[in-house]
């Protein structure tokens, strides 16, 4: 399973009733959930959990006969000892979507997908769980990471040959947080994939010439968040780190490019 801290006591109550009817099911559960609230294990019946990344984790995981290790938890150790380095995300293989797609045609056929370009977020917005996945992880090499364009367009490409696709979804945290790799993808992502995306922005980055790329490359539309329009709740309370001339800029920029 994979689950935020909310749906935990959800996947729990599921976990109960897939042991009943087969009592021999070992299961595992990953996301932020258990990152962040690992003592749950201990009252559910779920089995082990995974802490932060799982790829390399839940190999060893499974090559050790469901022994406990780096970023593992079980009922016998609740604690996790070790983290695995964080994950280089272009030596990762591409998603196999056919896993859900097999089974699921509604999403299989919707014309727009999901993708997720990077990993990781610097701010310290105080709602949000990256200040304290960064503390926690911070040893585990860079926490902001993107995958190369050659990849991210590797692997749109094999969704688009693949599936019904007509708009791309990007959702990361924040879209353009590298100028540099932005400016490459948007020189090459009209050419090479040519349909219309949407990704998140964040308003203290954006300058007009990061708006022109993003119009040019056919960006269609943003998410961004204010938070509140009151300086001190925005930016003492919530660790916002952005002015009000800065978001307003932003509405008048994407305003100005459409």
């Amino acid at each position: 399973y994979s689950s935020l801290s909310a749906t935990l006591g959800t996947y729990s109550h599921f976990d109960k009733l897939i042991k009943k009817a087969l009592p021999r099911t070992f299961s595992l559960i990953g996301g932020a959930g258990p990152t962040f609230e690992p003592q749950f294990i201990k009252e559910s019946s779920i089995n082990a959990a995974c802490m932060g990344e799982g790829e390399k984790a839940l190999i060893d995981f499974i090559d050790s006969g469901f022994s406990a290790g780096k970023n593992i938890i079980t009922k016998d150790r609740p604690q996790a000892g070790e983290f695995c380095p964080l994950a280089d995300l272009d030596s990762l293989p591409l998603p196999d979507r056919d896993i859900i797609y097999r089974q699921d045609s509604i999403r299989r056929d919707m014309p727009s997908k999901q993708f997720i370009s990077g990993r990781g977020c610097p701010f310290q917005c105080t709602y949000c769980f990256n200040h304290i996945y960064n503390r926690m992880f911070k040893d585990g090499g860079s926490l902001v990471r993107k995958k190369s364009v050659d990849y991210l367009l590797d692997e749109i490409k094999l969704v688009r040959n693949k599936y019904a696709l007509k708009t791309v979804v990007f959702n990361d945290d924040i879209f353009i947080l590298d100028k540099k790799w932005l400016q490459e993808f948007c020189e090459r992502y009209p050419g090479e994939i040519g349909l219309p995306y949407i990704c998140n922005i964040r308003s203290n980055l954006i300058s007009e010439d990061i708006v022109a790329m993003l119009r040019d490359s056919k960006c269609i539309s943003v998410n961004w968040s204010i938070e509140s329009g009151n300086e001190q709740i925005r930016n003492q309370l919530l660790k916002r780190d952005m002015t009000e001339e800065q978001i307003l800029n932003t509405g008048r920029l994407l305003n100005k490019y459409g």
